[in-house]
């Protein structure tokens, strides 16, 4: 799942913070953008874990904008 951010200070951040979750998670090409994957889930289960990772960052980042691109 690919993630982009509105605020490129913020990636490094989001991305120690997906990692520390389980994910594995990189840089893409885009500098404001992350790809990210869950090992341990597939498909519609992946997107969920994710999205409520995402959500739970966002409740200590909330001026942040984050966009999940498909």
């Amino acid at each position: 799942m690919k993630i982009r951010l509105d605020d490129p200070n913020q990636v490094s951040d989001l991305l120690d913070f997906l990692r520390t979750q389980g994910c594995i998670a990189y840089l893409t090409d885009d500098v404001d953008a992350i790809e990210v994957i869950r090992a341990d889930d597939f498909g519609d289960d992946e997107q969920r874990e994710i999205t409520a990772l995402l959500l739970t960052w966002r409740g200590d980042h909330p001026d942040v904008a984050v966009e999940v691109v498909r």
